[in-house]
């Protein structure tokens, strides 16, 4: 989740950005978008922006690079590639979710009492270090609990 400070850190970058930007991109961006960022920055922030660096050198924050990649896309840009961005965003929203829909399907997440996906990205990951052996004796961890109360109270009893 992104903290208050972050978001203000970041309105401070793109505030400090935009004073780069050449005039003419500047005056497509509309003035009430500037004036909250100028609101909402944190001013106890110094960022400073180097000129002689480019804009991927000059922040690291993520938050900065998308608010950067929505001015660009929707200021900035042509139609053409507007659309393209818009697409190339959908396809990537619709990626995610089929992938997020595929690990937590509700009809497959426990099936058998295991999850079934992670026990897959373990073994793949186990077979790749040296000296680890993947033993898979089809046994659940619940069966195993319950094997092991049985043993214990069959040698209490005997």
């Amino acid at each position: 989740m992104i903290s208050e400070t972050e978001c203000a850190r970041s309105y401070t970058e793109v505030y400090e950005l935009l004073k780069y930007v050449p005039k003419p991109y500047f005056e497509k961006i509309p003035s009430n978008t500037i004036k909250f960022f100028e609101k909402n920055r944190d001013m106890s922030y110094n960022f400073q922006v180097n000129p002689k660096l480019n804009y991927h050198q000059n922040t690291n924050s993520p938050i900065t690079k998308a608010i950067m990649s929505n001015i660009y896309r929707d200021f900035w840009c042509s139609e053409n590639e507007k659309e393209q961005l818009l697409r190339e965003e959908q396809e990537t929203r619709m990626t995610y979710r089929k992938m997020v829909s595929e690990i937590y399907n509700p009809n497959s997440i426990f099936q058998n009492g295991r999850d079934i996906q992670k026990e897959i990205e373990v073994k793949e990951v186990a077979q790749n270090v040296p000296g680890i052996t993947v033993v898979d004796d089809g046994e659940s961890f619940f069966e195993m609990i319950v094997r092991k109360f049985k043993e214990f109270f069959r040698k209490k009893q005997n």
